[in-house]
């Protein structure tokens, strides 16, 4: 007996390492390309087209889709291999560019308006498979990861000259204040003293904290530094991990850029994304990546947001709110010393308190200690904007000591509503106490296997490329192949065998209709002919 087995709408388990021709071919024919390519056409004006435009830019895409270590190596399998020439769109072995002419082509398509057309390429693509796929976006999450980048050798040294120049400073003012040491022989400093900071200055920043500057950096530097495209240059970046217990269990340095995502965590499919300093939150980028998700998937579409603690900002909650997306966001300890709260509104008299959480609680203050019992939550009443809950002993059935006090004259008991508006951080949607929100975190992961996927498979942090300009068109261009790898894999068949085969099933072709720029008719509600019951028992018994 043969058990068959159905495949998910995206296998990513099934990609290829090395594409067959058809799947490349598949995989331009996904990508729509013709606004970039008039842009570099309209850049490039009459000046000379030794190697045109579009070899050019599938070679970069190839690179990417065949998984070459850099653009040689591409080109390299370009000369040896005629038949993937013609996808390449190459007419003659004369036709084959240098490294050193996709290297130049990578720097111009990473300035603008050429990286916002790579954007919107990832836009469209993400569009289709919005449309296509009924409950993609339901269900989301975000989170940050680090990419290693190197700056060019000019931008390189002028930041060498700076860290230089902030050691003379700072050792100057270690010499004009030693003698202020209001007369102490060991030359310690003074109580009225202002000492310089202690902190040694390293180029590679790994000193600062995420999302702060590092110690490079002066009063009078801004905290990010652009370069001549007004793009931000690789910095230096630190981020900590801390175990149950709050200490540090492991540390994690690079010099590069941090590259933001908001995916679905079923489909694992991009939806958003956003490269950016290594001094910039995750909070401060986190609204940019919900509006260009919600842009890219039909009105309303968005229902969760997973994320861990560094989006637990009171905007980011407030702007989920005025989306009407539900936040799954671990919080932060923030409260030193306190281990619950009234309620506003509340006297000494109540006893309903809530923890840091959010996590309402009550207490029998009959018995002797006193014993406290979470309360029951019974849902979220949008309307009223309010959350729910109950007398944990009446709802779920056992004698509570205080029960004669909190539920005299009550059918249902004590019933507390809480007014989300007083804290969004501290009373979301759907309290961080229930099985509901833990079900939606434990999706979370989805984002850190698109970003392994990004990093291993199709080497988006091998840190071959310098230059901002040039990384900002290598991220673009890996997110693209993406995009079109999952566009490619909604088209195949999800069952084994070769029954059925020769039809697409209605995602594929949904998405094949949205490339051809056609649009599908709509379904007809199918028809079952009444059939009479005394024809059906003539033929049972004929």
């Amino acid at each position: 007996m043969r058990i068959h087995v159905q495949l998910p709408l995206f296998p990513w388990d099934r990609l290829e390492d090395a594409p067959a021709l058809v799947t490349l071919r598949r995989l331009f024919e996904c990508i729509p390309d013709e606004p970039l390519l008039e842009s570099l056409r309209a850049w490039r004006g009459r000046g000379r087209d030794d190697y045109p435009l579009h070899v050019l830019w599938r070679v970069v895409v190839l690179t990417t889709a065949l998984r070459h270590r850099d653009g040689e190596a591409c080109l390299g399998e370009l000369r040896r291999n005629p038949s993937l020439q013609k996808i390449a769109g190459i007419e003659s072995p004369e036709q084959i560019p240098n490294g050193w002419n996709v290297s130049r082509f990578l720097e111009v398509l990473g300035q603008d308006p050429h990286r916002s057309h790579l954007e919107e390429i990832f836009n469209v693509m993400a569009q289709r498979l919005g449309r296509a796929v009924p409950d993609l976006g339901e269900s989301t999450a975000g989170d940050s990861t680090w990419l290693n980048a190197r700056r060019t050798r000019s931008d390189a040294k002028k930041y060498k000259e700076q860290i230089e120049q902030k050691k003379a400073a700072d050792a100057g003012k270690e010499s004009s204040a030693s003698p202020a040491t209001n007369g102490s022989p060991d030359g310690k400093q003074g109580t009225n003293g202002t000492g310089p900071s202690q902190r040694p200055a390293t180029i590679q920043g790994t000193n600062a904290t995420e999302g702060q500057a590092d110690s490079s950096s002066s009063k009078g530097t801004p905290k990010i530094e652009s370069d001549k495209y007004g793009l931000p240059q690789p910095a230096g970046g630190r981020k900590e991990y801390t175990n149950e217990d709050g200490q540090v269990s492991r540390v994690v340095e690079w010099f590069g850029f941090k590259l933001h995502l908001l995916v679905d965590t079923r489909h694992e499919v991009s939806l958003a994304y956003r490269v950016s300093s290594t001094k910039t939150g995750d909070n401060e980028v986190l609204p940019i990546l919900v509006d260009q998700a919600q842009s890219n998937l039909p009105e309303e579409r968005m229902n969760t947001l997973a994320y861990d603690k560094a989006a637990d900002d009171a905007k980011v909650h407030e702007k989920l709110h005025e989306a009407h997306i539900k936040p799954v966001i671990q919080n932060r300890s923030l409260w030193k010393g306190e281990h619950e709260r009234m309620l506003p509104g509340h006297d000494g008299n109540s006893n309903i308190v809530y923890d840091e959480a959010g996590t309402l609680h009550c207490y029998d203050r009959v018995s002797t200690p006193m014993v406290r019992h979470r309360m029951a939550y019974i849902g979220h009443e949008p309307s009223r904007g309010t959350l729910k809950y109950r007398c944990p002993a009446l709802h779920e059935g056992w004698e509570c000591p205080m029960s004669s006090r909190c539920n005299a004259g009550k059918k249902y008991g004590l019933t507390v509503r809480v007014k989300q508006e007083i804290d969004l951080r501290r009373f979301p949607a759907i309290p961080r106490a229930t099985k509901q929100f833990e079900r939606l975190y434990k999706g979370r992961p989805a984002v850190e296997r698109v970003n392994a996927r990004l990093k291993i498979f199709w080497g988006i942090d091998d840190g071959n490329v310098t230059g901002a300009a040039r990384f900002h068109a290598l991220v673009g261009t890996v997110m693209i192949v993406h995009e079109a790898f999952a566009t490619v894999l909604a088209s195949l068949p999800r069952h084994e065998g070769s029954l059925g085969k020769m039809r697409l099933s209605p995602i594929a072709k949904a998405i094949d209709a949205q490339i051809r720029g056609k649009e599908l008719p709509p379904k007809r509600p199918r028809q079952k002919k009444p059939r009479r019951s005394s024809e059906r028992q003539q033929r049972l018994f004929r």
